[in-house]
C-alpha cells in the first residue's frame, strides 16, 4: 500500500537542471534534498523546511510536530509512536534516499527521489503491520496555512 504525493517545484530563472544538480545529503536523521529548483529539510520523517532553491520564502510551518508518517487502522485509531522505535536514514544513491521508522510492530517508510531533468522532488510513504486492519499510511506535509498544494 503506497501513495504518491509530489511536491511541486518552484521555478527560478536563474536555476537550471543543467547548473545545478540534485543533492541529497544526510546527517544522522536529517535528511536535505536540493534540486534546481526546491530544497527540502527532513528531520526523520517530518517535513521541517521546503522552499524554492536560493530563496528564504519558507513553505514548511515550524510547528509540525508528531510522528510525520503515521498508521491509520480501519477502527480509526492511529499508531503515532511505535514501541522501541528507532529512525534511520540511507542514501540509496546520488538522487535517492529512504527514512525507515522501524518498531516493534510496524516499518514505515519514506522514499525520496529527486528528478534532476524537472527539478522536482518525490516523496513515496509506505508501511507495514504486525497488528491486523491497516487501512492507510499517512503522511504528514505541514505547510503555512497560506500555501496552497496541488496533488495528482
Amino acid at each position: 500500500m503506497f501513495c504518491l504525493v509530489y511536491l511541486l517545484a518552484w521555478s527560478l530563472a536563474a536555476a537550471s537542471p543543467a547548473t545545478r544538480p540534485a543533492a541529497i545529503e544526510i546527517n544522522g536523521t536529517k535528511l536535505t534534498v536540493r534540486t534546481a529548483t526546491v530544497e527540502a529539510d527532513f528531520d526523520g520523517p517530518i517535513l521541517r523546511g521546503v522552499r524554492p532553491a536560493g530563496s528564504d520564502v519558507e513553505f514548511a510551518s515550524p510547528a509540525a510536530a508528531g510522528p510525520g508518517i503515521d498508521l491509520l487502522y480501519l477502527d480509526g485509531s492511529l499508531l503515532n509512536v511505535d514501541k522501541h522505535e528507532r529512525v534511520a536514514v540511507r542514501r540509496l544513491s546520488e538522487l535517492a534516499a529512504r527514512v525507515e521508522v522501524s518498531g516493534a510492530d510496524t516499518t514505515r517508510t519514506l522514499l525520496v527521489v529527486t528528478d534532476p531533468d524537472t527539478g522536482d522532488i518525490r516523496i513515496t510513504p509506505d508501511g507495514l503491520s504486525n497488528r491486523r486492519a491497516l487501512r492507510a499510511v499517512r503522511w504528514t506535509v505541514p505547510l503555512h496555512a497560506e500555501c496552497m498544494v496541488t496533488l495528482p
